[in-house]
């Protein structure tokens, strides 16, 4: 069997590489741990607040290792359920009304890719989340 480059699954030289990327990409980069690395196809376990960004950075990813490893390979995101966050239930739990939605913040707010590609492309600056006004 034919020996690949030694960095062929060195998830550390991609982080490493990250650090010429995008904000975002760095990010979830930085934070990933790379599961699995089977038939062209790279599984990274993403943090379950973390997987919406890292699916809009998808795209920059893969192109990030397929450099960096000198192959082509495909993305895919794996995430687990925080023990914390209960799975989504039909109704409100003794008489209280469950919440509109996630909490969202200043550090957060930058992780949704519509907010961060606005940011970016207006040179924009997060100074505050509030909630919707009725």
């Amino acid at each position: 069997m034919r020996a690949g480059p030694s960095n062929a699954c060195d998830w550390a030289s991609v982080q490493a590489a990250s650090a010429e990327s995008r904000r975002q990409v760095k990010m979830v980069v930085e934070e990933a741990a790379m599961r699995e690395f089977k038939d062209g196809c790279v599984s990274l376990l993403v943090a379950h607040d973390l997987l919406t960004a890292a699916s809009g950075v998808q795209e920059d990813i893969r192109l990030l290792i397929s450099k960096t490893w000198g192959r082509t390979v495909r993305v895919e995101f794996v995430s687990e359920r925080p023990a914390t966050e209960p799975a989504k239930a039909g109704g409100a739990e003794s008489g209280k009304a469950a919440p509109a939605g996630p909490t969202m913040t200043v550090a957060n707010a930058a992780e949704n890719p519509l907010i961060a590609r606005a940011v970016e492309l207006f040179g924009a600056k997060i100074l505050g989340v509030y909630p919707r006004q009725k």
